[in-house]
């Protein structure tokens, strides 16, 4: 209502027509009807009609044309404005009786809503036919009645039962000798088309079920016209354009351009590529950093408490960042965890926050920081050392008071490295690997996968969770002398077989040897007497089970033992010796056949029982048909004794026994003079089997030169006729032996 009242401010003239409704369609002697159908237009100040719309009208009448008490009012109505016109009955709400027209002028007001009446104006003639009411029912005295007049001053009139029937009627029926109208029709005996003209009311007509009747035809039928299609097809309004940054999306409706702001690639966030590929890629990740150290010790009452880190590397940036803990103690309310960042800011991760005795959660969220804000770390690179604090300040026992089983820092980022396809990935031209000279990742479970080609081998390599191996379009090769045959020029190397086939348990990592001797020589075994472990003659799980030893990466440094110790067969054995360390060289080799030339693996040399007594215990293999000692040491004596390899030697001749897991014996068939390798000879009082040159291991007082217990020293005997041979219990570095070598096994 306010609006239209703002509109009622600015009306300064009024237009009115007043008008009897209805008037001539009353009968003469019908009641005069009570109301009067006014009709007006409500100007604005500026000129034109008024805004459409409903206003609250007051009307007013008034027998002068300004002051005075108004005769009459009625309203306020909602009156409908359209165009500026209305129209009002006056009396529909408030009776309007001839009693308020007896005045020999009426002028009516109108009042717009709370404003001022507007200015009054004269009702014209007609309202007043209301005052014709007063003489229908006119009721006066003086006047004559039938009584009063003489029935002689009547008698010129006829009576109404004088008169004929059809006086009083008017119906043709009631007629005296009416005219024979009997040839003519009557209207009731006429067909009903006769009075209709309508081809509907015909009798009998025409079956026109055939045709279609025109109310049924779609406009356009009638007219032809292209604007009466119904459903029009929409055209673009040509010649007309987007305008500067504007590209078109589509038509509207009626054929106008829609137009959007064009796509500009600088203006995407840096998130977006799962929006704009409709999640089919994305380059946000969450990566989780664990520590590698689990069941940390929490000390009791220390102020210090214990320390872990983590190093995170290049993720990206950060879009979350949370920490996770999970650690045991007997009461939580006396722990204090605390958080360092790789700027070296501090965040108090609890603070005897509540009392339990476990504390697994997630910071800032479910838990809150205590102090420090981890959430300003989003948009940045939390690449670094990340430290975790954990102090208890309660007393217990000053020992140990639970531990930290484990923590991760979780970091969800905003790669510019990588892209995932999270669908599948279908690439219609040519698909690139990273290349590098070197695997580009360490492979581990994580990197599950990966892959790169190699520019320096020309190789594709596949990380299988464990490591990299190269993959070829042929199938892998069995073992070394396969891949040897495939690439003539291979070096030697890291290379990945396939012992049982592609249809087996899969591909294997090995180290592969493609120049002594020709190539294509697949280790199986390392033994480093000087890294500190055992694999002697008392380890049977290095010597007779299928089960890898130690780790690949370590398989010159350290004792190792390959799966192809018994996958790979072949019909040559190779012993290398060589100097120690993980680049150790060559000093010397020797190559020995397989019994009539037949593959085998080298794992069916050993056993777990009792082979044979010396001297009459069967060879493993032929005599050595090639090698070469090069610049072997004195004292690597297997290569430069004996014919064919022993393998599990436990002879009980002397009752004492010994065992001898591989070892080499002269030509002259003998004990004496012997060398192997995890041996162990019980000697005796006086050395065993003769005063001869052997190795003697495991007992002091072996001969006059009293070797200590374990100790292994150099050969080659008489005169400096120290203790004999090679290994004891994985052993033989002393102070007063030569220097130490490796040995190396492989097949081919």
């Amino acid at each position: 209502m306010a609006k239209r009242q703002r509109f009622a401010r600015h009306m300064p003239s009024l237009v009115l027509a007043v008008l009897v409704a209805g008037a001539s369609a009353v009968p003469a002697h019908a009641a005069v009807p009570t109301f009067v159908q006014v009709e007006g237009a409500l100007f604005a100040t500026g000129g034109g009609p008024v805004a459409d719309g409903n206003y609250a009208l007051t009307f007013k009448l008034f027998a002068v044309e300004s002051g005075g008490q108004a005769v009459w009012s009625e309203g306020p109505v909602q009156a409908a404005v359209k165009g500026g016109s209305f129209s009002h009955a006056l009396g529909s709400q408030e009776a309007l009786t001839p009693q308020v027209l007896a005045q020999q002028a009426v002028w009516l007001a109108v009042q717009v809503g709370a404003d001022p009446e507007l200015a009054r104006k004269p009702m014209s003639a007609s309202p007043f036919a209301l005052r014709a009411a007063l003489a229908e029912g006119l009721d006066c005295s003086g006047c004559v009645a039938l009584s009063h007049l003489s029935a002689d001053v009547l008698a010129p009139y006829a009576k109404s039962a004088s008169l004929a029937k059809v006086a009083a009627t008017g119906n043709y029926a009631d007629l005296a000798g009416a005219p024979d109208l009997t040839v003519f029709a009557k209207t009731s005996a006429l067909a009903t088309v006769a009075l209709t003209g309508k081809f509907a009311d015909l009798d009998g007509g025409p079956d026109l079920s055939a045709y279609t009747k025109t109310s049924a035809l779609a406009a356009v039928a009638l007219s032809g016209a292209y604007a009466d299609l119904d459903g029009l097809p929409n055209q673009a309004k040509l010649g007309v354009s987007c305008g500067t940054g504007l590209v078109i999306k589509g038509l509207k409706a009626d054929g106008s351009y829609e137009c959007v702001v064009a796509m500009d690639p600088t203006a995407l966030p840096g998130d977006g590529l799962d929006e704009i590929s409709s999640g089919a890629l994305t380059n946000q990740f969450t990566d989780v950093v664990k520590s590698a150290k689990t069941g940390i010790g929490i000390p009791d009452n220390n102020p210090v408490g214990v320390s872990d880190s983590v190093d995170v590397p290049d993720l990206g940036i950060a879009q979350a960042l949370t920490v996770s803990v999970d650690l045991a103690n007997s009461d939580t309310a006396n722990l204090k965890i605390l958080l360092l960042d790789p700027t070296g800011a501090k965040y108090t991760l609890w603070d005897k926050s509540a009392k339990g005795t476990a504390v697994k959660t997630t910071w800032p969220s479910p838990t809150k920081t205590v102090s420090g804000d981890l959430t300003s770390w989003v948009g940045q690179n939390p690449k670094g050392k990340w430290y975790l604090q954990v102090i208890d300040s309660g007393f217990l026992n000053n020992a140990i008071d639970g531990q930290l089983n484990g923590w991760s820092l979780n970091v969800s980022t905003m790669s510019g490295k990588k892209v995932a396809a999270t669908g599948t990935l279908l690439v219609q031209g040519m698909f690139g690997l990273p290349t590098a000279e070197s695997a580009p990742e360490a492979c581990d479970a994580t990197k599950f996968g990966y892959m790169y080609a190699n520019t320096k081998d020309k190789s594709v390599y596949f990380c299988n969770g464990k490591f990299w191996f190269a993959m070829a379009i042929d199938l892998a090769p069995k073992n070394c002398k396969e891949a040897l045959a495939q690439d003539p020029s291979a070096k030697d190397g890291v290379y990945a077989i396939d012992p049982d086939g592609p249809f087996g348990n899969g591909s294997i990592q090995v180290y592969c040897d493609m120049t002594t001797d020709g190539g294509g020589w697949t280790l199986l075994r390392n033994i480093a007497p000087n890294d500190g472990n055992s694999v002697g003659y008392n380890n049977q799980q290095f010597w007779t089970t299928q089960t890898e030893y130690g780790v690949f990466s370590d398989r010159f440094a350290k004792d190792y033992k390959s799966p192809a110790d018994w996958l790979v067969q072949g019909t040559q054995l190779m012993i290398q010796s060589t100097n120690t360390g993980a680049s150790g060289s060559v000093l010397g080799w020797r190559r020995w056949p397989m019994l009539n030339s037949q593959a085998r693996a080298f794992s069916t040399f050993f056993s777990t029982g009792i082979v044979s007594v010396h001297g009459t215990d069967a060879c493993e293999t032929g005599n050595a048909d090639g090698g070469d000692a090069g610049t072997s040491n004195a004292w690597d004596d297997i290569l430069r004794r004996g014919t064919c390899l022993y393998a599990d030697v436990n002879p009980s001749s002397s009752g004492e026994g010994d065992t001898i897991r591989l070892t080499t014996i002269p030509g002259n068939g003998t004990d004496n003079m012997m060398s192997g390798f995890a041996s162990c000879i019980d000697c005796g009082a006086s050395p065993w089997q003769g005063s001869g040159a052997y190795m003697g291991l495991d007992r002091a007082g072996c001969n006059s030169t009293g070797c200590g217990y374990n100790q292994i020293c150099r050969m080659p005997g008489p005169p400096a006729a120290d203790c004999q041979g090679n290994y004891c219990n994985g052993t033989y570095s002393n102070a007063s032996c030569g220097s130490n070598w490796n040995a190396r096994f492989y097949v081919r």
